[in-house]
């Protein structure tokens, strides 16, 4: 006996449902906008030396004719040193080309960025590039970093405050730290805080995203998850649209930050989860939102439904949630293999999708529409991913997405490598990578779920935090993946798509969790691994629930 069944007896989904559910879906637009914000902060414009000054007549020589003299054929990062002196004397320039040998050297008067898409980026402020793209590698990682720890943190937050009360620190903290790096001189101190944004930007979606699981009945609950999913995707949808007006980094910095600015007062419009609430022993409170739910269907509240989730003989466990850690989870051999196949999942998962992201700034075209085709790909990925989704299980749809994200790395890696300057391939190239999106869009939405489904609303927290911490670790490695196609152009996708095809097999391993209403405790957790897992651990069974008994015991002397 849980909340789903008192969802059941109000009769389905109710306005008030549908209405706070949207209202704190629509809260993550800013906030996942800037999980890409790297695609054009942090772009590379095309670049070369910038050219010592001649003061002669400038109309003898056109610009891109002075640029062919002095700067080596596809070396941007070099120019020749010709002996300006004699030019300078006579005013002509005789001196260039009159010298048959001359040097070359790196460039010594900075460097000149071309202004086609972008006015500045971290990049061209800070020059990363001929031999410091490390330091963007590193930045990027960083933030993925941030990722990671906001991931931790998200999960204790929502677990000791409620899932509400987390999104509104998390965006206030996103609001702050956004403005701050906005202006920032120094880029170590712009890192800093742009680390602090991105970690609470992604908690703001994690607390939504939980909060929208626990508040939707059961047989609504993927499509519900998927308008979460959907809204994100929109709002990547309109990064590229705010960043073609916004064309310094400082700028589309301090946009991103202020739109999430209206969305504080949501917090005063929506309730708690009634799950979070009756689980830390506040079912006066959660009786009060469940009997809005059913007002709003023109029903009244079943109470004799209500208090049999008070007597639930669980209901002692629920009321010490707050006390479990992170460690407990892998306490016990069903939940702890299924933590760690779900771990691996988002590791690969936030690399392929990450990857495939921030590599949009290195296909053909113009940056502006291939980031917007790739955000469109991500919406229509999330929206397909619902269909599927309900005619064959959340399991095999993330499966076969990750199998199908894998074909179309390695073909992107095989006509990309055997191009031989053909056009054609390039651009077949580019839009497989672009549909390689779409895939990894569905593994995303899928491995959300899963997680969310999988773990019991006692440590339903905690587990997405793992699952998320994990992710954020294949996020600060994809940089430098990125980074290894600049020697070995077909390593890159090849490492996605092998990790996808292992992702696909790992989580066939997985209970298919279609129509499974969410579990409560770890002890209805362990039975339900028992029974579906494929690889269940049955000769500990016994063992595990003596194990749940020992912890309850010890949370209980604690």
């Amino acid at each position: 006996m849980d909340v789903d069944d008192v969802f059941e007896s109000i009769g389905g989904v109710s306005k008030y449902q549908i209405a706070v559910i949207l209202a704190s879906a629509f809260s993550l637009l800013a906030a996942t906008m800037s999980s890409q914000l790297a695609v054009f902060l942090s772009a590379t414009p095309t670049h070369r030396c910038a050219l010592p000054t001649l003061h002669i007549n400038a109309s003898m020589l056109t610009h891109s004719e002075l640029v062919n003299l002095f700067i080596p054929p596809e070396d941007s990062c070099q120019r020749y040193d010709y002996n300006l002196t004699q030019c300078e004397e006579e005013n002509n320039l005789s001196c260039i080309t009159n010298q048959t040998e001359v040097r070359i050297i790196p460039c010594d008067y900075g460097y000149h960025y071309d202004k086609t898409y972008y006015d500045q980026t971290t990049i061209s402020e800070w020059d990363f590039i001929c031999g410091r793209e490390t330091f963007d590698s590193i930045a990027n990682s960083c933030i993925f970093l941030g990722f990671f720890m906001g991931s931790a943190a998200c999960g204790i937050l929502m677990d000791k405050f409620g899932r509400n009360t987390a999104r509104l620190i998390c965006c206030i903290v996103f609001i702050v730290s956004g403005c701050i790096a906005s202006f920032v001189p120094l880029f170590g101190v712009y890192l800093v805080f742009r680390v602090i944004m991105a970690g609470s930007g992604l908690a703001v979606y994690l607390c939504v995203f939980t909060y929208v699981t626990e508040i939707s009945p059961k047989e609504y609950r993927t499509f519900f998850v998927t308008v979460c999913a959907v809204i994100s995707g929109v709002s990547h949808t309109i990064l590229p649209l705010l960043a073609y007006p916004f064309r310094s980094w400082r700028s589309l910095c301090l946009v991103n930050s202020l739109l999430a600015t209206p969305f504080l007062g949501i917090y005063f419009l929506i309730p708690e989860s009634p799950r979070w609430l009756i689980c830390n022993g506040r079912e006066d409170d959660a009786r009060e939102v469940l009997k809005r739910i059913a007002k709003s269907k023109n029903v009244e509240l079943n109470e004799e439904v209500f208090h049999k989730i008070q007597s639930n003989k669980d209901s002692e466990e629920c009321e010490s949630k707050k006390k479990y850690f992170y460690t407990d989870i892998f306490r016990m051999a069903n939940m702890r293999m299924i933590t760690i196949i779900i771990m691996l999942d988002w590791f690969v998962v936030s690399m392929v999708f990450y990857g495939l992201t921030l590599n949009v700034g290195r296909l053909a075209g113009d940056p502006y529409i291939n980031a917007t085709a790739n955000a469109f790909i991500e919406v229509l990925g999330y929206s397909t991913y619902f269909i599927v989704a309900r005619k064959i299980g959340s399991k095999t749809t993330t499966a076969l997405a990750y199998f199908l994200g894998a074909i179309c790395c390695i073909s992107t890696m095989l006509l990309t490598e055997f191009s031989c300057g053909n056009q054609d391939m390039i651009e077949a190239g580019r839009w497989i990578a672009i549909s390689g999106k779409f895939f990894a869009s569905w593994a995303f939405q899928g491995i959300y779920q899963l997680t969310v489904t999988l773990h019991p609303t006692v440590t339903r927290g905690k587990g997405m935090a793992l699952g998320s911490m994990a992710a954020r670790v294949g996020s600060m490695i994809m940089p430098f993946t990125l980074q290894i196609q600049n020697s070995i152009p077909w390593l890159t996708q090849t490492i996605f798509g092998t990790l996808a095809f292992i992702a696909c097999s790992a989580t066939m391993l997985l209970p298919e969790t279609r129509s499974l209403s969410l579990l409560t405790t770890v002890d209805e957790a362990e039975n339900f691994y028992r029974k579906h897992f494929v690889l269940n651990f049955k000769k500990n069974g016994k063992m595990d629930n003596e194990l749940v008994v020992k912890i309850e015991m010890e949370k209980q002397q604690a």
